[in-house]
C-alpha cells in the first residue's frame, strides 16, 4: 500500500514539474498598461505605455521583444530600465517592431510607449463590439513565439455611438419589462441595421423596441393593479359576508 501511495505522489510531482516547465516564465513575467482607453473616436490620437516587469525571470537570458499595433502613423519608444535607471532606449516607426533583449545588458523592466491614430472602422459589429489593437506584445525565442499581452480599444464615430446607445437603452427597457416579442423583433432589426452601417434605421428601430417594451411594462403594471383590486374586493367582500353570517347566527341563537 505504501509503495502505491509513493508512486502516486511521484506521478503527481512529475506532472507539476512538467506543468511549471511548460509554462516557463509565464508566472514571473508580468505586464501592465497605462492610458489605454476602453473606447475612443476614430481619428483620435492614442498614446499608451506598456510595462514588462522582470523580463528575464525564469526565462532565457536573451530573447526578442516584438510589438504590433493597428493604429496608424505609429511611433514606438522602447526603454530598458534597471533599478529605475535607464540603460537603453530605442525608437521605431511603423505598425510593428522587434528588439533583442539580453540579461547581460541589464534591465529589470521594459517600458514600451506606442503613439498613433485610431483607424477607420472596416466592419461594424454591435456584438462583439468593434475592436482595435493598441499594442500586442510577444516574446520570441528561437522558433517559438509567445504572446505576452494584448491591449485594445473600441473605436466609434458619433453616428455609430448614437446608434449603440439607442440599442443599449432599448435592451435595458426590454429587460426591465421582462421581455416582449414585438420589442425583441425591433431590437434585432436595430442590431442588423447597425451591422449594415445604417445608423438612422438602427436608431429608429431601437426607439420602436424601447417604446414597445415600455408599453408592455405599463400593460403589465395595469394588469397587476387590476388583479390587486380584484383581490382586495374579494377579501373585503368575503369579510363582510362572514361578518353578516356570524351576526345572523348570533341573532338566531338569541
Amino acid at each position: 500500500m505504501s509503495w502505491i501511495r509513493s508512486s502516486e505522489s511521484a506521478v503527481v510531482l512529475a506532472l507539476l514539474v512538467a506543468l511549471v516547465g511548460a509554462t516557463g516564465g509565464a508566472f514571473a513575467l508580468s505586464t501592465s498598461a497605462e492610458n489605454v482607453p476602453s473606447n475612443t473616436t476614430v481619428g483620435n490620437e492614442v498614446s499608451a505605455t506598456v510595462t514588462v516587469a522582470d523580463p528575464f525571470a525564469d526565462a532565457p537570458s536573451q530573447w526578442e521583444l516584438q510589438g504590433e499595433t493597428e493604429l496608424r502613423n505609429v511611433s514606438w519608444t522602447v526603454t530598458v530600465l534597471d533599478q529605475g535607471q535607464q540603460v537603453d532606449q530605442r525608437s521605431y516607426g511603423g505598425q510593428s517592431f522587434s528588439q533583442a533583449l539580453a540579461r547581460a545588458q541589464g534591465g529589470d523592466e521594459v517600458q514600451i510607449e506606442v503613439t498613433g491614430t485610431v483607424p477607420e472602422i472596416q466592419n461594424y459589429t454591435y456584438d462583439p463590439a468593434e475592436s482595435t489593437d493598441v499594442a500586442r506584445l510577444s516574446r520570441r525565442t528561437g522558433d517559438n513565439t509567445q504572446e505576452i499581452g494584448n491591449w485594445t480599444t473600441r473605436p466609434y464615430t458619433s453616428e455609430s455611438q448614437e446608434a449603440r446607445n439607442a440599442i443599449d437603452t432599448a435592451s435595458r427597457a426590454i429587460d426591465n419589462a421582462g421581455g416582449s416579442q414585438s420589442a425583441e423583433r425591433s431590437l434585432q432589426q436595430a442590431i442588423s441595421a447597425y451591422n449594415s452601417e445604417d445608423f438612422d434605421a438602427a436608431i429608429s428601430n431601437a426607439e420602436d423596441a424601447r417604446n414597445a417594451a415600455q408599453g408592455a411594462q405599463q400593460t403589465q403594471m395595469l394588469l397587476y393593479g387590476a388583479v390587486g383590486i380584484v383581490i382586495v374586493v374579494v377579501v373585503v367582500g368575503g369579510g363582510i359576508w362572514y361578518y353578516r353570517n356570524q351576526q345572523d347566527d348570533y341573532d338566531k341563537l338569541r
